[in-house]
This record gives structure tokens, sequence and C-alpha cells, in this order.
């Protein structure tokens, strides 16, 4: 590998008509330009980032902060967007955290450093990013808002999630349905579980909430409350729902149907039967990069509306 110093003299140029050259800039003749182009390939000339960084002021590295470092859901997702990025030429850096203090600051780094922006999975819900943030860097959140001036916020319609999903064990024939969840306070985990109520509701049907969910909590309730389906926050809560059933003696889906939510694409090559809302991580992953790259600004574009997979574990319910 040579440098742009050496590849200029190679051809017989200065080196900011090999820049001018590389970058597809104004103010070198096409000839001049190909010569140059075929003697980067020749000898293997890369532009060094830094370098091209100190001269345009501009960076090509965005910075991803993700707080549940072991879900495979947020890595898909984050895998979704590297692709993107990948494809004009920029690097995402991942840095994992598990506190509101560790987040700021892992934002602060990426500001002094100049990023392209940064891309955030919160570790909870309305966390405040301070202005000296936001005022140098475009901060993007995804799956959970965050608050603070200049933030993009970006994910679905969560409610819209509980109730489509219900709406599909229902055309499925099933009327008692129960629905499991977390503690855990966050606008997600609330607005799935009420966009199950807002269904159930709406079809004069009874309705139960299940959460923490235990062994025996689980049991109990399917004793007490007799669901034909199980709808569950999403595909991890649904695949040891499966496995606590199964032990107990419950057959899935002919006993009991389980439908769970997110369908990431590294969860299901674990377990490919499981029936499930599929979170709609392409949508996430375009308009991530629509703000970092397109130059717009803001969630102006529409998620496309959600999709069923309809798999093995839920089944059609005789209708009596």
């Amino acid at each position: 590998m040579i440098s742009s110093l050496k590849l200029a003299r190679i051809c017989g140029v200065s080196q900011g008509t090999v820049d001018r050259a590389l970058h597809a800039r104004k103010g070198i003749n096409e000839e001049t330009r190909r010569r140059i182009i075929a003697a980067a390939k020749k000898y293997g000339f890369s532009p060094n980032p830094s370098a091209r960084e100190l001269m345009t002021g501009k960076s090509s590295i965005v910075g991803g902060v993700i707080s549940s470092f072991n879900s495979i859901f947020f890595m898909d997702i984050f895998e979704k967007i590297r692709q993107l990025l990948r494809k004009k030429g920029l690097t995402l850096v991942i840095m994992p955290v598990s506190t509101p203090e560790e987040t700021i600051s892992a934002l602060r780094d990426f500001a002094s450093r100049r990023y392209l922006g940064a891309i955030l999975v919160p570790p909870e819900d309305g966390l405040e990013i301070p202005d000296e943030i936001t005022s140098s860097l475009k901060v993007l959140s995804i799956v959970a808002p965050c608050s603070g001036k200049k933030i993009v916020n970006i994910f679905p319609d969560e409610i819209k999630t509980g109730f489509t999903g219900t709406e599909f064990l229902w055309e499925k024939g099933h009327r008692r349905i129960l629905f499991l969840t977390y503690v855990r306070k966050a606008m997600a985990i609330s607005d799935r579980r009420k966009g199950y109520e807002k269904f159930m509701k709406s079809k004069n049907l009874p309705f139960e909430s299940l959460f923490p969910v235990t062994e025996e909590s689980l049991i109990k309730s399917i004793g007490s409350f007799k669901p034909t389906a199980v709808f569950c926050h999403n595909d991890w809560l649904a695949l040891t729902t499966i496995r606590i059933l199964e032990r107990n003696g419950y057959k899935v889906p002919s006993d009991i149907s389980v439908l769970g939510v997110d369908n990431s694409p590294t969860f299901i090559s674990l377990f490919p039967e499981l029936s499930t809302v599929e979170y709609p991580i392409d949508d996430v992953a375009d308009m991530v990069f629509e703000n970092l790259v397109g130059g717009k600004s803001g969630t102006g574009r529409k998620f496309h509306p959600l999709k069923v997979i309809d798999r093995k574990t839920v089944s059609i319910k005789s209708k009596l």
C-alpha cells in the first residue's frame, strides 16, 4: 500500500489533484482522473480515513450505543443498519453500556470525535440527552424514545403491534387470549399490552395480562383463565412459554397456541417454527440511513403495515 504523496509523484500531479480524482470533485480533467484511479488500483492505494476526515471536515464513522449487548434482537437491528451504512463507505462502531450515565458518556465521546452521528438504544425511556451533545452530534434513538433538542426517535406504533397480533389470533378463531409481558416500565411494554386490551375490548371479550411470567404463575393463570392462545411480548418470552407449557403436559399449538413479536433473523434461525408479529427492522434501518446519509430529518416516512408470520405455533380454533 502506498501513500497519497507517493501516488501523486507516480502520476506527476499534486496531492490535491489525487484527492479530487478519487472523490469525484471538480477541477480536474477526465483523462487525468482516469489515470489516477487506474494507478491507485494498480499500486493498492487506499485513502487514510483520518486524513480524509481532516481534509473534508466530515467523519465516516457512526457510533452505536446499545444497553443490552446480549440481545440478539438489538444486534440484528444494528447489523441491518451496518449493512446500509457500509454501502456508503461508512463504519459503525458499537459501544455497550449498562447505565444512563455510561450512555451519556459514550455520546459525549462520539461528539468529541466528530462522528457523523449516533444511533442509540436507551437503557430507559425518556433519557434526557444534553444540548451540548445534540448541538454537534446527530442522535437517533431507536426502539424506545429519548428526549432533548434535535433528537430523532424512530420506532413503530407499539399499540398497533399489540392490536395486530391479537387480531390475528382472533381471526384464527381464538376468543380466550392471554397476554404475557414484563414488569419493567417501558413504552413498548405498556403499549403492546394496551393494543391487546384495545382489541379484546372492541370484541367484548375477556382479557388478562400476566407479569412477571414464572412457571408457577403461568400454569396458575392457564388453569383459571383457560386460554386457547397466548400472545407474548416478544419471541424470547414466547420460547420460554412454549418450554413451560411442554414441561407441564400442554401441546403447542394443539392445546394452546403461542404467538411472539420480533421475527429477528438470528432468533428465527434458532427456532424457525415460531409464529410471530414481525418487528419492522428494515423500516427502522432505512429511516436511520435516510437521517444520517440522505439529508432527511425526522420520521416523515411511514412504517409499512405490520406482518404476522404464520408458522407452526398457532392453530385454527373452531368457532363455537
